[in-house]
């Protein structure tokens, strides 16, 4: 028994050393991000089959998690593609990142080593980004077909990809910023929030930028009229100097109304809709999208786009699900938002740093959503995988075993 206690704690600091392995290559590779996580799940696997005492944390969230996962194989069972959708139920794996983090991540001290972490190196990507877009050192190879912008892209090679990421954890940098009393970790949070801003910027993506703009906005609104005026005005002097001096971005922003441009999404929404209207209870499969919606395309336009997904999350859920999809989908993000928002609102002021990580995650969420409406975000496996940790992290606050403690200064103090 001894040697099985051994082995188990043994196992357990593995894992420790693999979830900061994951959050090292998260903004950097998707391979050594994957390979991280595949041996922490490995050996969470392995212990709630051989140990006596089961690392399996309850959580409001699991009960819709696996809702949504039955939805998807009883998609697979009446796909129109069935290889298609296998493959693409194997993607799904990465829903497992929550059950990691809610398992082994216990304290305010690990959670913040974590998150400082993860601000350090996506900001240094931030900062790449600014290299990418001033000095064309390795933009995303297909802006030359986009205009006269370099697009930033990390080491991803994708400006979406990369926009995303940095979307989802620019609001909690900015949180952090203004909440930090230790001056400090206060130059560092603002310089943080500097670099991913310029990171969401240069990668030119509209939807990102919306995004962040409505991340901003509701992050302002949970803190305060003082504060969403300030976050306002910022956002007017940021655009208006940007409007003035670059001619790149007032062409970008004119194009987010151009209904004759070549990717303009309302052809691709209106031919969506129509699959839908044929398989409006179960959807043509997960991962079918892109083979069926081929037939759905009428007019010249909509013959020469060669998108291999929806452009929004919900037309997508409702393409490959039907509305059984979409419904476990909505109920999944109703919980995470419900829950996110009562623990809030219960949280004492001895709990600031849970208090202003929460207000971060909730706004880089609703950006993660509003950018959403027009990219697929969810099955961007590198986004996708950084929305599990960080929901994953919520949800440790709000209802892990160190969720009751009602004053963190002094951990984080003795923490340094």
């Amino acid at each position: 028994m001894a040697i099985i206690g051994a082995n188990l704690i043994i196992s357990e600091r593995i894992i420790h050393i693999a979830i900061f392995s994951f959050v090292l290559f998260l903004p950097l590779s998707i391979t050594g991000a994957e390979a991280s996580l595949g041996l922490a799940l490995a050996i969470w696997l392995g212990q709630l089959i051989f140990a006596k005492e089961k690392p399996f944390t309850k959580s409001s969230l699991i009960l819709p998690i696996l809702v949504y996962l039955g939805a998807n194989i009883v998609g697979v069972i009446f796909s129109q593609d069935w290889v298609g959708s296998l493959k693409y139920i194997s993607s799904l794996w990465i829903i497992l990142t929550f059950f990691i983090i809610i398992n082994y991540i216990k304290d305010i001290k690990t959670i913040r080593r974590i998150l400082t972490l993860l601000l350090v190196v996506s900001s240094i990507m931030g900062g790449y980004g600014n290299l990418q877009h001033y000095l064309g050192v390795d933009p995303e190879s297909t802006w030359k077909l986009l205009g006269n912008y370099p697009r930033a892209s990390g080491f991803f090679g994708l400006s979406l990809t990369y926009g995303g990421q940095l979307l989802i954890l620019f609001p909690i940098a900015v949180s952090l910023s203004f909440e930090e009393r230790n001056w400090r970790r206060k130059i560092w949070y603002i310089v943080s929030s500097i670099l991913l801003f310029s990171g969401i910027l240069w990668c030119w993506q509209r939807s990102v930028w919306l995004g962040a703009v409505g991340a901003l906005i509701v992050l302002g609104g949970m803190k305060g009229k003082k504060f969403l005026l300030s976050i306002v005005l910022a956002l007017i002097v940021v655009v208006s100097f940007l409007l003035l001096s670059s001619p790149s971005f007032v062409q970008r922003v004119k194009s987010i109304g151009d209904i004759s441009e070549a990717n303009n999404r309302i052809p691709l929404w209106r031919s969506t809709i129509r699959m839908i209207k044929d398989y409006p209870i179960v959807g043509v499969g997960p991962g079918g999208y892109s083979t069926g919606q081929k037939e759905y395309r009428i007019t010249e336009k909509e013959k020469k786009t060669s998108w291999c997904h929806a452009h929004n999350n919900l037309l997508q859920e409702l393409a490959d699900n039907g509305i059984i999809g979409l419904l476990s989908y909505l109920w999944l993000w109703c919980v995470i938002f419900k829950v996110g928002i009562a623990t809030l609102l219960r949280i004492s002021g001895g709990q600031g740093y849970r208090r202003t990580f929460l207000l971060g995650a909730i706004a880089g969420l609703v950006g993660f959503h509003i950018e959403g409406m027009f990219e697929y975000n969810w099955g961007d496996s590198e986004v996708a995988l950084l929305m599990w940790l960080v929901v994953g992290i919520m949800m440790v606050i709000a209802e892990g075993p160190g969720a009751e403690v009602q004053d963190e200064d002094k951990v984080l103090k003795a923490d340094g």
